[in-house]
C-alpha cells in the first residue's frame, strides 16, 4: 500500500500514543542503535522513548 510520509508518521504516533495510554508507557519498546554507530541517532531515539514516557 503506497502512502505519503505525513500520513505514516500520523499513524505510527497515534499507535504509539493509543499503546502508552492504553497499556502503560513501558508496553511501546523502540530500537536506539549504540552510541558508537551514531550519537545523533542513539540521542533521537533515546530522546523520543523518554518523552514518550514522561508524557504518558
Amino acid at each position: 500500500m503506497r502512502a505519503q510520509w505525513d500520513e505514516v508518521t500520523e499513524i505510527i504516533a497515534a499507535a504509539n500514543a493509543y499503546t502508552a495510554k492504553t497499556y502503560g508507557p513501558d508496553r511501546v519498546i523502540g530500537f536506539s542503535p549504540i552510541p558508537a554507530m551514531s550519537m545523533i541517532s542513539y540521542a533521537a531515539g533515546t530522546h523520543y522513548l523518554s518523552l514518550l514516557a514522561a508524557c504518558a
